[in-house]
């Protein structure tokens, strides 16, 4: 059936301001190995942020919003790791991890007055931008470690997380009540409280300025130092930090360098924590500069020694003696404190300071992987005589040697990094995963032209046969959910092979299907696998592009999408008219056109796409260089990193479905796609309707109508790189890169404006045959501009937002988006079957022969045949029919060009031809009604008719095309397809569906009648049928139609000539259900398809031959409705008022003659005064644009009438005459248009 819906983007693009809130709360808290669980947790009203930085002043920002203490705490020992385990959905990756320690007051723990110590601050971790918060999103613990001095007592630990992603960034504490023992004297250092907590200085410098994207711009913690920094060392190793504070000789038994200053050197200390590096930031430590600590971020210290500590004779021998008896027994474990190194690099500028050292370098075996302790040799003459070349290859070295020398990375120009690859190469992948897009999206749409076929070859239902693609779309939801994380654990390329293999494998599968069951569930595997491509061909881009350039490739890479659907409908069209899918088997090359361009794509992959994900890469080179040395140390940070594969896979899986549910970006922009995209495939409907319903183009040609959304996808590409130039100019500018709602531009200052201008062109150029068919074609520019450049933003916005995860968070919008494609096809009414073709009657080459069929038992018929005493044989023959079948029958043949009236018994053997061809298809007698329309007097082409009707039923679907085909093949003069639908909502709360059809333009003065009913009046002209899924007896049915047809097509006049074939059918099916129809809910179902009948006969008259104007026709308060609708039809039919009306000319009189006249007698009446009192009559015209009435006549009284006024009035294509008789409280209403100069051409030249 046919539907229509508006859809309302301005409210989707006002959702998509609202703020964005993650979400989070700690779920588990494990100290020193022991797991407390949420016992010792604060607990919070909610998982939203505590604060933001532009709302510094909030109690809420200690511990979280309304956080309320535990009912018990955790034990811990100074020196402990504490492990936090966020909610596992948490969504961001974008900031700092800091941890706070403060003691509590006695037994009160009020985290408003307590003075808090930072203990621990993480950000970046990785080279490649990956910060600390982002292990909470594969479920990981962040740590920190309780500083070993700490005092024994009660405190509130206390773990934030700042999300830098959000404008303003967003703040998430939770904290923790633990008791300690086992520590020191206690912490030092500055403290900080919440609130205020970080001020607006601090918070500017700290966070607000940072580029979240890069290390180029370095980042600055907010809050105060890290406290007491050597209280996290042990005892043994702050000694030894001590003196070397001091000036004195660090080498003893268990040292790892030794230095004796004197003088005014610079000495720098450098804990180095080598399995957890991260960045730098200064420290406020009193004479300290910069220190790297364990577990936290490298910085440097420099002391002033002081200035009366004795210089040795041979500092440089000194050094050279003691390094060179440094063991690795001696150094501190790293996984506890670090290394402890001295860097004669910062020494340079005091250079008669600088003693030679030696380089140490040790494996722990507890992990086998790489530490070391390093001192540099340098020679001190070097120094002093100012070579610039020593200096700076031994910074070289430092620099070299500060990274592991067995950790796999990329280096900086690395060829093999995907993006610095050569433009030209790098284009080469992004076209070659936009054609594995292309051939997805070609595979979803392309089988729908040969349904018709599948269900000839199956026997089965037109829905059974639509599910093979619904199950394709499904595998859309199912594919991205597996396909996109894994691509990220496994790399791109081997997912394609896998994927793209068993889609032309079982593709061959669903071509030589034996039996429904197989098809389907082939389709449903192709589906799935070919769901890859949707997700992971963006991820090859974002892989290869870098951020500031990535805008006109992925814009490029987003037209794929489009470019499928549409070309589908192409090749489909040419196919279903030219190929072989009128054979029993010709479905079968729609699968293997599949076949041969899905096969061509697995060779492309397997022989021109490489890898492109760059952990994949660089986990491969570690495993290359562990082979090529037999050296088992090399590894890259995903191995290093990877959990149990299990998690992994847990993980992997759920993350799509986690950002789809808790992420406000990922949920509003499926959202928004989502819509767009249905609106797309709606296009895919309308396009059809218009060219081939409404503008009479073939299958194929119509397919070409989708050319003009292409075009609008170009313009799409001039236009987007335009943004690009702008974003680079932004990132220019401001050397780092542009916030990533910049992505969102297209669409607001465009997209947006484009999609709703193309949809309110479409619609206003489409409807009518009249209107030139470039005009609705030429609205898929605007329209095909607006989707794809909306699809696009929201695309490259998704990418840019979630960099690392960016395949699951496209995958997650791809679920949301072909959960849409998937359900709306089974939205198709599954109530009658209808179609259409041309069996030559009719010269002009245009459908003349439709079918419609119920495709449920039960079905039951009324009907409503012409009072034409020369009634034409089909009208005849149905009536037999109907007799027959005691209202029982369940199709409709029709044909137009020839009415088989006044055809004597030659006429009648056809009919009945006609109706028994369709018999013999569908198994039973006595089923199918006939009508026909068009010249009188000449025979039907019986044996074109009878030979074409099997082709018609493989014609036939339940789509709207079918039903759109059947309308136009009732036309003769009619200038456009009449055809409407609609859901009619009983007072039971049960809902039925009706459709109807109906035809005529001349010849229009309707006066029908049941089979039974003796002539009255000879009338007009019309064809009509309405179909419905209501449960209703035969009986109900045909009251319910002889009251629908007198109050709507008995009420219609174009001409007052008549024809001898009207007829209105009515069937009902009951597919709807349940019980009956009866008592309120028949007499709602009369009244609402009495409405919906007027709309359907109107629209005869709005095309009546030459009509200008449509004209109502309103009497009121009359003594009976039988009256008032004589008086109604008086007027209506009027010669004489229909030309004035034509003339624009206000003439009343001619108005009163034709009320004066109208046949009142025979008409029952319960008074013995006049049925009309002059002296009461009342006429006006009733503007419909709302504007006071014109009033002509006022209780038998004329008016002065403002004949510009009234000129005015006239002049409005939809006109009311108002007729009051004042003399009862009944009212009739009747319909006409006015009488032109080209009705009588096209009378005069008719011939079909």
């Amino acid at each position: 059936m046919f539907n229509k819906s508006s859809i309302s983007v301005a409210a989707l693009v006002a959702a998509l301001a609202l703020p964005v809130t993650a979400h989070g709360v700690v779920e588990k808290l494990v100290i020193g190995g022991q797991d407390f669980g949420t016992e010792p947790v604060w607990q919070v009203d909610n998982n939203g942020p505590a604060a933001t930085t532009n709302n510094m002043g909030n109690a809420d920002l200690a511990c979280g919003p309304g956080a309320t203490a535990p009912s018990s705490s955790a034990s811990a020992t100074a020196g402990d790791t504490v492990d936090f385990t966020w909610s596992s959905s948490w969504p961001h990756t974008k900031g700092p991890v800091i941890t706070y320690l403060g003691k509590c007051s006695g037994s009160s723990c009020d985290p408003n007055s307590i003075d808090f110590y930072k203990i621990d601050e993480k950000g970046i971790t990785d080279d490649d931008g990956t910060w600390e918060q982002e292990k909470l999103t594969n479920g990981n613990p962040v740590s920190a470690t309780i500083p070993t001095s700490t005092a024994d007592g009660t405190y509130l630990i206390r773990n934030e997380i700042d999300n830098l992603g959000s404008i303003p960034q967003e703040l998430y504490p939770s904290c923790s009540t633990i008791e300690i023992t086992g520590g020191g004297s206690g912490l030092s250092g500055e403290t900080i409280s919440f609130p205020p907590g970080y001020s607006d200085a601090d918070v500017e410098e700290s966070i607000a300025l940072n580029n979240i994207y890069s290390l180029d711009s370095g980042y600055t913690f907010p809050g105060p130092s890290v406290a007491s920094r050597r209280a996290m060392l042990s005892p043994d190793d702050q000694q030894k930090f001590s003196l070397a504070e001091a000036g004195k000789d660090v080498c003893t038994a268990s040292a790892t360098a030794t230095a004796k200053v004197t003088g005014k050197p610079k000495i720098r200390m450098d804990f180095v924590d080598f399995s957890n590096e991260v960045q730098r930031r200064p420290s406020t430590l009193s004479g300290v500069s910069e220190i790297k600590y364990p577990g936290s971020h490298a910085s440097r210290a420099s002391f002033s020694a002081p200035q009366n500590v004795p210089k040795p004779d041979s500092v440089s021998n000194h050094f050279s003696k003691r390094a060179s008896s440094l063991k690795p027994k001696h150094q501190m474990p790293d996984s506890e404190h670090g290394t402890l190194l001295n860097n004669p690099a910062d020494n340079a500028d005091n250079a008669d300071n600088v003693d030679n050292v030696d380089a140490a370098a040790t494996t722990d075996t507890k992990n086998n992987s790489p530490t070391r302790a390093s001192v540099i040799e340098r020679r001190e003459e070097d120094v002093e005589k100012g070579d610039e070349k020593a200096v700076n290859d031994s910074a070289a070295v430092q620099n070299k040697d500060e990274k592991d020398p067995f950790f796999v990375e990329f280096t900086p120009g690395d060829p093999d990094n995907p993006k610095n690859w050569k433009t030209w190469y790098k284009w080469h992948c992004t076209m070659l995963s936009s054609v594995l897009i292309l051939n997805s999206t070609l595979a979803s749409s392309i089988p729908s032209s040969a349904l018709q076929n599948v269900m000839q070859e199956f026997g089965v239902s037109q829905e059974t046969a639509t599910v093979q693609i619904t199950l394709f779309l499904f595998g859309y939801v199912v594919g991205p959910s597996f396909w996109a994380p894994v691509s990220e654990i496994w790399g791109r390329k081997p997912i394609f092979i896998i994927t793209l293999f068993v889609y032309t494998t079982v593709t061959i599968g669903c071509a030589l299907a034996p039996n429904i069951t197989c098809l389907l569930i082939c389709r449903l595997i192709t589906g799935t696998a070919a769901a890859s491509p949707l997700t992971n061909s963006g991820g090859v881009v974002t892989d290869i592009w870098p951020l500031d350039k990535l805008g006109i490739p992925l814009a490029t890479f987003a037209c794929s999408p489009f470019l499928g659907p549409v070309l589908g409908p192409i090749l489909g069209g040419f196919e279903a008219q030219y190929g072989d899918v009128g054979s029993s088997r010709g479905w079968q090359w729609t699968y293997y056109t599949c076949l041969i361009f899905g096969f061509t794509c697995l060779c492309f992959v397997i022989f021109f796409l490489p890898e492109t994900y760059g952990p994949t890469i660089i986990e491969r080179r570690a495993k290359k260089l562990r082979k090529e040395t037999g050296d088992m140390r090399y590894y890259c940070a995903s191995e290093k990193n990877r959990p149990p594969i299990g998690q992994l896979l847990k993980t992997s899986l759920t993350r799509p479905l986690r950002l789809q549910v808790t992420e406000p970006i990922v949920i509003f922009s499926s959202i928004y796609i989502s819509i767009v995209y249905g609106v797309l495939y709606m296009t895919f409907e309308a396009f059809p309707l218009i060219f081939r319903g409404v503008q009479g183009f073939s299958v194929g040609i119509s397919g070409l109508s989708f050319i003009s959304i292409a075009i609008g996808i170009g313009f799409f590409l001039i236009v987007v790189i335009l943004y690009d130039r702008r974003y680079q100019r932004v990132a220019r500018e401001t050397k780092k890169l542009p916030p990533v709602e910049m992505r969102l531009e297209p669409t607001l200052h465009a997209g947006s404006f484009a999609f709703a201008i193309g949809l309110w062109w479409l619609g206003w150029t489409g409807y009518k045959e009249s209107i030139p068919w470039q005009a609705p074609m030429a609205a898929g520019i605007p329209l095909g501009f607006g989707i794809v450049m909306i699809f696009m933003s929201f695309l490259n916005y998704l990418a840019s937002t979630y960099v690392t995860f960016s395949a699951s968070a496209l995958a997650a919008n791809t679920i949301t988006r072909s959960i849409v494609g998937a359900v709306c096809p089974l939205f198709v009414d599954q109530m009658f079957t209808a179609g259409a073709l041309h069996c030559g009657i009719k010269k002009n080459g245009a459908f003349d022969l439709g079918i419609l069929q119920s495709s449920s038992a039960g079905c039951v018929s009324a009907a409503s045949f012409t009072q034409n005493i020369f009634k034409a044989a089909p009208v005849v023959w149905s009536s037999e029919v109907q007799h027959r079948s005691s209202g029982g029958a369940s199709a409709l043949i029709v044909n137009s060009g020839c009415a088989n009236a006044v055809t004597g018994k030659q006429g009648m053997i056809d009919a009945q031809a006609m109706t028994t061809a369709v018999n013999d298809q569908l198994g039973r007698d006595n089923s199918t009604l006939v009508m026909s329309t068009g010249v009188i007097g000449q025979l039907l082409p019986i044996k074109r008719i009878t030979g074409s009707i099997a082709p018609l039923f493989h014609a036939t679907r339940e789509d709207e095309h079918s039903w759109m085909d059947l309308a136009r093949s009732f036309m003769t003069t009619d200038t456009f397809p009449k055809l409407r639908a609609s859901l009619l909502r009983l007072p039971s709360g049960r809902s039925v569906r009706v459709a109807g059809i109906d035809k005529g333009a001349g010849m229009i003065h309707p006066h029908m009648g049941p089979p039974s009913t003796i002539s009255r009046l000879p009338h007009g002209t019309l064809l009509g049928v309405i179909a419905t899924d209501a449960p209703v007896s035969s009986t109900d049915l045909q009251q319910t139609l002889d009251h629908v047809v007198d109050r709507s097509f008995n009420s219609i006049s174009v001409d007052g000539d008549m024809s001898t074939n009207d007829t209105v059918l009515a069937f009902a099916n009951g597919a709807e259900g349940g019980e009956k129809l009866s008592g309120d809910d028949l007499i709602s179902f009369q009244t609402q398809l009495t409405d919906f009948a007027i709309d359907l006969a109107q629209l005869v008259v709005r095309d009546g031959e030459g009509a200008t104007k449509f004209v109502a026709v309103n009497v009121d308060n009359a003594p009976s409705y039988s009256l008032a609708r004589q008086v109604a039809r008086s007027v209506a039919t009027s010669s004489l008022v229909k030309t004035a009306l034509y003339g624009q000319d206000a003439n009343w009189g001619r108005i009163l003659c034709a009320v004066g006249y109208a046949p009142l007698s025979g008409i029952p009446s319960q008074s013995s005064d006049p049925p009309i009192d002059p002296s009461k009559v009342t006429v006006k015209f009733r503007p419909t644009d709302g504007s006071p009435d014109v009033r002509l006549l006022t209780n038998g009284e004329p008016e002065t009438v403002d004949e510009a006024r009234a000129a005015e009035v006239l002049k409005m294509e939809d006109l009311d005459i108002h007729i009051d008789l004042c003399i009862g409280e009944e009212t009739a209403r009747y319909w006409t248009c006015d009488l032109s100069h080209e009705y009588v051409t096209i009378n005069g030249d008719y011939r079909s």
